[in-house]
């Protein structure tokens, strides 16, 4: 759900992906899109993009990290130079490249 920060009203609903979300940071961005990397409770790393057009936000799922088999949970991510970077509840550390359009 992604609210309005001055009057807390519901600006847009999005399908639920991942379960809960341990961690989250921003790839790149600004007031009109935003690519957003979050740690999910199914263990996978989830890339959405965020995008305001007509003053309508639009999120979407742009690609999904895949979990490291016998991790439960994706815990943190971060980017980290030219790498989006993560860790997992078995104390798994992945990375991935970023590339023009995202990551790999």
């Amino acid at each position: 759900v992604i609210y309005d920060e001055a009057t807390l009203t519901i600006l847009h609903v999005a399908e639920r992906f991942g379960g809960s979300i341990w961690d989250m940071t921003a790839l790149r961005g600004d007031a009109e899109e935003v690519e957003l990397l979050c740690a999910c409770a199914d263990g996978s790393w989830y890339h959405f993009q965020l995008v305001r057009k007509q003053g309508k936000f639009q999120l979407s799922l742009v690609q999904v990290l895949p979990k490291i088999v016998g991790a439960h949970r994706a815990l943190a991510v971060t980017v980290c130079g030219k790498l989006i970077v993560g860790s997992d509840d078995c104390g798994n550390i992945v990375a991935w490249p970023i590339t023009d359009k995202g990551s790999r």
